[in-house]
């Protein structure tokens, strides 16, 4: 199994589901109108809210508080999460279970597998696309999948990165928003998020240059491109194609 996919609706505000399970593969819970609490078998709880999303290794046993809440589940299997991890050369499968709030490249992406699964069948070409996507942005790591272990300096610095990552930064950018020394800005960086500050800040230009794509229909490819800190249209397209499966063109066309 790759993966597989479900709508689930809980209309009844109060309502829970305290019963406690594992799972196959990775469970992705993406929460549209409500919210969902998970207590786990390490003593932690994590939630998401409306347009948040949480994740669940397949070694964390999960008990699920859940309140008036769609959810859209994607189970996935640990075949596609090793693929991607060989196909990023050294990436390695993330364990554990993480909260993605809304806006977040994670949570974007399942919106978007969500909102395409309610038009078209689970096994659709696009979703396929989009589940691979996903698959491959978990094991990047390229965004702090919670607050635990990541340092409120670094924290400061994605902040910092997020808020300006149509501009030409540099690492002493964010060292300075860390307020903490290059090298170890860097190497603290990579340690606490699992990318350089670099691929980073190229994953978000990405992300939020798709995410324009789908929700602005005024603005050219070009001048999208350039407004999240791509000055080469070329180079965009061949990077936005390695990470949506698509050209910027063929993607806002299918959100057409």
């Amino acid at each position: 199994m790759l993966y597989s996919l479900r709508q689930r609706s809980r209309r009844t505000p109060g309502s829970r589901n305290r019963e406690a399970h594992d799972h196959p593969g990775f469970e992705v819970s993406w929460i549209r109108g409500g919210a969902i609490d998970f207590d786990l078998d390490t003593g932690r709880r994590i939630g998401a809210l409306d347009g948040g999303c949480l994740v669940v290794s397949p070694d964390v046993v999960t008990t699920p508080d859940v309140r008036a809440a769609e959810v859209t589940q994607l189970i996935l299997g640990m075949d596609l999460l090793r693929e991607a991890a060989e196909a990023l050369r050294g990436a390695r499968v993330p364990a554990g279970a993480f909260s993605h709030a809304a806006g977040s490249r994670i949570a974007d992406l399942c919106a978007v597998i969500a909102r395409e699964a309610r038009e078209v069948p689970a096994q659709d070409p696009a979703i396929d696309a989009l589940v691979h996507a996903l698959a491959t942005t978990l094991v990047r790591g390229g965004e702090p999948r919670d607050e635990v272990g990541v340092a409120p300096a670094i924290r400061r610095a994605i902040a910092f990165l997020e808020a300006h990552h149509a501009e030409p930064l540099r690492v002493d950018d964010l060292a300075r928003a860390a307020a903490m020394p290059r090298f170890g800005f860097l190497r603290t960086f990579k340690a606490q998020v699992g990318a350089s500050p670099y691929q980073y800040l190229l994953a978000h230009r990405l992300d939020r240059a798709a995410a324009t794509l789908r929700e602005d229909d005024v603005r050219t490819v070009l001048e999208i491109a350039i407004a999240h800190g791509f000055d080469d249209p070329g180079r965009f397209a061949r990077m936005f194609a390695r990470r949506f499966g698509c050209t910027p063109r063929a993607w806002r066309a299918r959100f057409a």
